[in-house]
């Protein structure tokens, strides 16, 4: 359940240790929202990017298959770093953190060293950009408390388009698309996991070359909720109608900015379809997001939003 970010010393941790210059720096960019013109988006220095909803943002936050830390000593190192909290008796090795989306070719260059066919295997999980960053506030409490949900769809959307690049230029374009799709990475949504958590799971374990006993099937089936995302949207779509115009226009400007490169990441996250889901979640009670059925079979608490 670690993030093996912070069990290792290899590379940096970009602020998700929460350092005293972390909370430093963040002080710096609370005040700095405050004073006449000074404008993050030119003034790149006063704006915190590390951290918890912060690290995509910055390009120097990204290692790739040219990395200097790239060595058969650097793979020792982080393997007996991770070791002390795996079970090497185990067939598969598994370590979760949400870093990997901006260094996946790092670690797969890494891994690759002295054998002929490197053993690591990627599953990237997708999400909805808005229960992300409103599950991101619940969870991340003070080390988030100065960021908008714009700020945290705004980081979503990094992460990702870091990550389709990434995908392209490094993964499919050395193994070709096909063979990297089907051997190397997976990539799921968790809106699609959650409609069919049984036959993701099996084609998850059938894909690792593993076997799973209908007991671990079904205790991956039952661990999954229905709808992940409803208590999310529900308090997004309340305060939507409570605040007004208010919430309005900082859902105008969600789109504005970021809708049509939303899309382009996964074409079932439409932020201009948010009044219609609103209106599913909180009067007819539907899943927030439906994936269309040709797709679904390609691919297998508390907070304030504003």
């Amino acid at each position: 359940k670690h993030e093996g970010l912070k069990l290792q010393s290899l590379y940096p941790k970009w602020g998700l240790d929460h350092t005293r210059h972390h909370k430093f720096r963040k002080w710096i960019g609370q005040v700095a929202k405050h004073i006449p013109y000074v404008d993050h988006t030119v003034f790149s220095w006063v704006r915190l990017r590390e951290g918890v909803g912060r690290f995509a943002l910055n390009p120097e936050h990204h290692l790739d298959e040219a990395s200097s830390l790239i060595s058969e000593e650097s793979q020792t190192r982080l393997f007996n770093e991770w070791a002390l909290f795996w079970d090497l008796d185990r067939p598969v090795l598994m370590e979760n953190s949400p870093t990997n989306m901006v260094i996946s070719p790092f670690l797969h260059r890494l891994w690759s060293l002295g054998v002929d066919s490197c053993p690591a295997r990627f599953i990237f999980l997708r999400r909805h950009p808005l229960a992300v960053a409103m599950s991101t506030k619940k969870a991340g409490g003070r080390s988030v408390d100065d960021l908008s949900i714009l700020d945290l769809v705004e980081h979503w959307l990094a992460a990702e388009e870091r990550l389709a690049t990434d995908l392209g230029q490094y993964f499919e374009m050395s193994a070709g698309q096909d063979v990297a799709r089907g051997w190397t990475y997976r990539m799921l949504t968790l809106e699609a996991l959650a409609q069919a958590p049984r036959r993701t799971f099996e084609d998850l374990i059938s894909w690792l070359g593993l076997e799973a006993s209908e007991q671990t099937t079904k205790a991956f089936e039952s661990s999954i909720r229905a709808d992940p995302d409803a208590r999310y949207f529900r308090h997004y779509c309340a305060v939507l109608l409570k605040r007004g115009d208010k919430m309005m226009q900082m859902h105008s400007d969600l789109i504005s900015r970021f809708g049509a490169r939303i899309r382009a990441v996964e074409p079932s996250y439409d932020l201009e379809l948010v009044p219609e889901m609103c209106k599913k979640t909180l009067v007819e009670g539907k899943p927030p997001v439906e994936l269309p059925e040709e797709v679904d079979e390609e691919r297998q608490e508390g907070l304030d939003p504003v």
